[in-house]
């Protein structure tokens, strides 16, 4: 399945509470299931792989425990997901049917009676495309595409136009979600801490015709070294600067071996311990 149906009430409703890293773990998890039709293995270290999210292992085992149920198949199972994917092969199994039968029957026309004081208001309506389903599934991939971008980069960026031709283009040239997104996770990791280069973090600049296909050949591949070198902590109080002061008083200023993003996560969960109930 390459869409879905996304309730955006229902989503936040049950997510409110989830962490910015949380939230993002469990819209891949959902993403991949739609996308490979089956139940998430009971393995963690695997599927975390596919992710994208090995340093977030413990996570996405969080995740999956927490939304997910394991059955006796030892997968784990998503009443919604197994119904909607259900649904999906019970119409794709129709169309199949009616295709071998030379499609589906024709209804008859109805025999339109139009007096002269509506004609003028009826060619109106006529000139108008109705929109399809095909047409709004597709809108609703481009705006989750977006949502991606603001979750990843914190920015925000508008669902008009001007930001969704961009994605729209690049699934017109045939690149998945799963591609877009895969360059969005590329670059906010390569430029975030580069004062110079966030700027570029944007629709214009990611899913620009010609850049975008350089982009994605550096999907996998290791990061540059200059990329690495553009972390010194000592960006971080540009980054958050309430943050890193709560750090620096409570003894947190150390990252050790720990990657920014990791860092970061730390001190939100130490911040919600310490701010929780006495």
């Amino acid at each position: 399945m390459h869409y879905f149906q996304f309730n955006l009430s229902d989503y936040i409703q049950k997510t409110a509470h989830l962490t910015l890293i949380e939230d993002l773990v469990y819209r891949r998890i959902i993403d991949l299931y739609y996308e490979s039709e089956k139940p998430i293995p009971n393995e963690t270290k695997v599927v975390s792989r596919r992710l994208r999210l090995t340093e977030y292992e413990g996570v996405v085992g969080e995740i999956l425990t927490e939304f997910f149920t394991l059955e006796d198949d030892n997968l784990y199972h998503n009443k919604r997901c197994d119904k909607d994917i259900a649904k999906y092969h019970t119409k794709a199994e129709t169309a199949r049917v009616n295709g071998s039968k030379g499609g589906r029957p024709k209804k008859p026309k109805k025999t339109q009676h139009v007096n002269s004081g509506n004609q003028e208001k009826s060619k109106s309506k006529t000139n108008q495309k109705p929109r399809t389903k095909n047409q709004e599934l597709k809108d609703l991939v481009e705006k989750r595409i977006l949502d991606v971008l603001i979750l990843k980069s914190g920015k925000k960026f508008r669902p008009v136009e001007s930001n969704l031709k961009f994605i729209r283009a690049r699934l017109g040239e045939g690149h998945t979600e799963a591609d877009i997104i895969a360059v969005i996770d590329r670059k906010c990791d390569e430029w975030m801490l580069d004062p110079t280069m966030k700027q570029y973090i944007r629709p214009e600049t990611l899913f620009n015709a010609t850049k975008f296909n350089g982009y994605i050949g550096e999907v996998g591949q290791p990061m540059p070294e200059n990329a690495k070198n553009k972390q010194p902590w000592a960006m971080i109080p540009r980054e958050d600067e309430k943050l890193w002061d709560w750090a620096t008083k409570h003894g947190y200023s150390a990252p050790g071996s720990l990657n920014y993003n990791q860092y970061r996560s730390k001190l939100i969960s130490e911040v919600e311990r310490r701010s929780g109930p006495s």
